[in-house]
């Protein structure tokens, strides 16, 4: 192709660069092979599988790797998309190249005369070639081999900026491993409905989609996988690592398992294996030491272990990395103040390294495949994937994503590229009905609470880095309510009828702060984990708890003591705020009773109750006005019962999206819903 006007550039696709007043700007392969499919098809719609055939040569790659190019594109023009003069888009169809294109004649110089060479002339000539022949010589050659060092450099030095997509289906991705042959990416995909194991080829570009592996219902962690076993970690119904037959090529795990060692009573956060030593490692604790972990180590087959580490009260354990013959962990550590802290742990030694701080949250940081450096994710919202060189501290971009990456990376088998996860989520504050103006953040804003005493509401939000509490009065800014001092994964949230106490829970833990006294948040760990939270009375909440399968309510008072426990059948207590004399009960069976509020502390059963009704599957309930309004078992919909005197009489049924709490006051209704949920499993594409 000529050199060629394009706007107010030249565009020399043979030298691989455009020019503008004398100004050469160079292009890189992507941009060149980007602007020439745009020159030769100006001013008609260009789709993004067009793109994607031309530039990537139809591997898979995301949305956001076209839109950055064409980005970029843009920016060397100084275009504006707004007001484009270059490239235009066309919503949902693709993109058009507008700007002027014409071809530039080149310039014809009349070559000067050339003297006549006189004897002398020719003798000067002669001596000044002998003269400086073996510099000449000496140069090109030192030339030649510079410059054959920096092809070889450039050659095996990998560019990366590009990514593919291996998954593409809704759900929170998870747990990715490749199988030891180095063919296949299995992964896990949360849903509200379960735990699904799936499988794809793991290499970009592959025709085959993802399948899902059936067999077992749920999984918690993938650690190790060969041509026909899987390994792989569960939480119940007793937590522990197993083992079962693997089958790729149908797509299915057996259902019989095999335990290879127990995680006892210990919440597991992070495991791994290294095969070479056949040899578990861990980072738990026990469940009434939430978030402060453990390393544990274990032969595969025997009990685990408590290595011990001497690390700073400051530094929080939080995940680990290893490779095929190392004697090494790398650990990464995240602290309150939202910084990360990584360690290098010589396993046979127990020496424990500092490697590296970082000013911000990572929470899994690994080994580069050259074992030279260390690769992690930055925070949304300009999130990237990124290399630091230990040597040189230089960093290198390995992809760039306008979704939230997390929080697992892994090093994909060519020696090359990485595997990694995105998991943007953005959940607001919503109505029902349509009420004053709500103050949300792109991040998730959750379990919303309706003040009883004023106007207002109470809600979680991690938008400054780590979950606070909020106060958002009618058509003003939220504000913050200076309560959680440190790192705290709150689950639930519970306001009492008087608005004096703020209760909040954890899978393990209860909070509880008096909103009027500065710094009297206390907190107690529980037995089992936490289903539902509910305020009683001003004093008094109810706690529904499961252990060992068991499922039974507590009930505790402001000072956090517990004055009640009711086993089964009960699994829940729920209070009326406007009527005081009644609590009503749900059994195992979700039968609804009512009974006078002094039977909690003598032992009610199903046959001094007053039943009521029996209820659908549902995750959360609550009792307003003598209505009970009943959240769906996967948050779907809004159900609403007339529970008053002798009556059960479903009132309506309503669409929501209630995935992380709602209240209600008065009938009106309060929720937290997703606005958006992405979760992929990417790999870089080095060049």
């Amino acid at each position: 192709m000529e050199v060629i006007q394009v706007g107010e550039y030249k565009f020399d696709a043979l030298n691989s660069c455009l020019s503008k007043d004398e100004q050469v700007i160079p292009l890189d392969p992507r941009l060149l092979t980007l602007l020439t499919f745009f020159v030769e098809n100006p001013n008609r719609i260009i789709t993004r599988d067009e793109l994607q055939l031309a530039i990537w040569q139809n591997v898979i790659v995301t949305d956001n790797a076209i839109n950055k190019l064409v980005a970029n594109l843009r920016k060397l023009f100084c275009d504006d998309a707004k007001n484009p003069q270059y490239v235009k888009t066309i919503p949902k169809q693709g993109y058009v190249f507008i700007a002027q294109i014409s071809a530039i004649e080149p310039k014809i110089e009349t070559p000067e005369p050339i003297p006549k060479r006189t004897e002398v002339t020719n003798q000067v000539q002669l001596v000044s070639s002998r003269t400086h022949t073996p510099y000449f010589v000496a140069f090109f050659t030192v030339m030649i081999l510079v410059l054959g060092y920096i092809a070889l450099y450039s050659s095996s030095a990998s560019v990366f900026g590009d990514s593919a997509a291996l998954s593409r289906f809704y759900g929170g991705k998870g747990s990715p491993i490749v199988t030891q042959d180095g063919e296949t990416l299995l992964f896990l995909n949360h849903r509200q409905q379960g735990t699904g194991l799936w499988q794809t080829a793991v290499n970009a570009g592959n025709a085959t989609l993802p399948k899902e592996i059936k067999g077992l219902p749920s999984f918690g962690e993938l650690l190790f996988a060969d041509s026909s076993k899987l390994m792989y970690r569960v939480k119940a119904p007793e937590c522990g690592w197993y083992v079962s037959d693997l089958n790729l090529n149908a797509s299915t795990v057996s259902a019989d398992s095999t335990l290879l060692t127990s995680c006892n009573t210990l919440k597991i956060h992070w495991s791994l294996y290294l095969p070479t030593q056949n040899r578990l490692f861990a980072l738990g604790h026990d469940k009434h030491h939430e978030h402060r972990n453990t390393l544990f180590s274990a032969t595969v087959g025997e009990s685990l272990q408590a290595l011990n580490i001497e690390l700073s009260d400051k530094w929080r354990m939080v995940s680990l990395d290893t490779y095929q013959d190392a004697n090494k962990l790398l650990i990464t550590t995240i602290s309150i103040d939202g910084k990360t802290a990584v360690f290098e742990y010589q396993i046979d030694q127990s020496i424990l390294t500092p490697v590296v701080e970082l000013d911000f949250f990572s929470h899994h940081v690994i080994w580069d495949q050259a074992r030279e450096g260390l690769v992690y994710t930055t925070p949304a919202p300009d999130s990237k994937l990124v290399r630091m060189d230990l040597t040189s501290r230089e960093q290198t971009l390995l992809s760039s994503s306008s979704e939230r990456l997390c929080c697992t990376i892994a090093r994909h088998p060519n020696g090359v590229d990485y595997i990694y996860l995105s998991s943007d989520k953005n959940i607001d504050v919503k109505w029902l009905k349509t009420n004053y103006w709500l103050d949300n953040s792109s991040v998730i804003d959750s379990n919303p609470a309706l003040a009883h005493t004023k106007e207002g509401h109470y809600f979680l939000s991690n938008r400054a880095g780590l979950t606070q509490l909020y106060f958002q009065s009618p058509n003003s800014p939220a504000a913050l309510v200076p309560l959680l001092d440190d790192y705290y994964m709150i689950e639930k949230m519970a306001l009492s009828n008087n608005d004096e106490f703020i209760l909040l829970s954890e899978s393990h833990r209860l909070l509880l702060s008096n909103l009027n006294e500065r710094n009297s948040l206390q907190s107690i760990f529980l037995d089992g984990y936490i289903d539902h939270i509910q305020w009683l009375t001003n004093t008094l909440f109810s706690v529904s708890m499961t252990y060992q399968n068991q499922r039974y309510v507590e009930v505790y008072n402001s000072n956090l003591q517990r004055i009640a426990r009711l086993e089964a059948p009960w699994r829940q207590v729920l209070a009326d705020p406007a009527n005081d004399n009644w609590y009503y009960f749900v059994d195992s069976k979700r039968d609804l009773y009512r009974m006078p509020t002094d039977r909690i502390f003598t032992t009610p059963s199903v046959d001094t109750g007053e039943y009521v009704g029996n209820l659908p599957m549902y995750s959360k309930l609550k009792v307003d006005n003598n209505i009970l309004y009943l959240v769906s078992e996967f948050g779907e919909t809004l159900s609403r019962y007339n529970v008053n005197g002798d009556i059960f009489q479903p009132l309506s049924e309503e669409p929501l999206n209630a995935y992380l709490g709602f209240d209600v006051k008065e009938d009106t209704v309060i929720f937290a819903g997703k606005e958006t949920f992405r979760s992929q499993i990417y790999r870089t594409i080095a060049r």
